[in-house]
């Protein structure tokens, strides 16, 4: 099995490769951790993953902050 390390240097990597920026990480989460895009790439990152939905529609405000959550097995989100 991967560590939590590994995962989050994959997951980096892939959106870096995408050409994505990353603002802001955090690693420390006890369910696991997520990666902050640049709200500028928002359009771009709902049409890389989300290729499917219609851009304004996901604007439920007037912003979008595009994140990749990384969630641990056997884990869930914390609210």
């Amino acid at each position: 099995m991967k560590s939590k390390e590994e995962i989050f240097e994959y997951a980096e990597s892939l959106v870096l490769n995408l050409g994505f920026e990353i603002k802001e990480q955090d690693r420390m989460r006890p369910w696991g951790g997520f990666l902050v895009l640049n709200e500028s790439q928002a359009s771009q990152f709902a049409k890389e993953f989300f290729p499917e939905e219609d851009f304004d529609s996901l604007k439920i405000s007037e912003k979008l902050s595009p994140k990749i959550l990384l969630v641990a097995p056997n884990k869930r989100l914390s609210w």
